[in-house]
């Protein structure tokens, strides 16, 4: 299911997450937010907390959906920006260096 930027921006405020998120820290996120809201938890707003759960599990739904859709690009000069590629390329020429057939 596709959502729109507005949804998934929404989804973000809504569960606090970072510009830049690994899946690991966004359902960590999710899982103290559904603990402290949680229906079971809450006395006396029950219904508050209903809504607010089932907000809470939508927005997790959707930046769920938005990863697992999401287009990664594996161009030479994009990997290189990333911080652990030079690490990679580092441990491959250490483990097996300029051999040709790696390469």
């Amino acid at each position: 299911m596709k959502y729109s930027i507005d949804e998934i921006k929404s989804a973000l405020e809504l569960l606090n997450i970072p510009e830049k998120a690994s899946l690991l820290e966004i359902k960590k996120v999710y899982k103290d937010l559904l603990f402290q809201w949680h229906p079971d938890r809450c006395r006396g707003k029950k219904e508050i907390c209903n809504k607010k759960t089932r907000r809470i599990i939508k927005s997790y739904k959707i930046l769920l959906a938005y990863c697992e859709n999401y287009k990664f690009s594996f161009k030479e000069e994009e990997l290189e920006t990333n911080p652990g590629y030079e690490n990679a390329v580092k441990f491959w020429y250490e483990r097996f260096g300029d051999d040709p057939i790696w390469g």
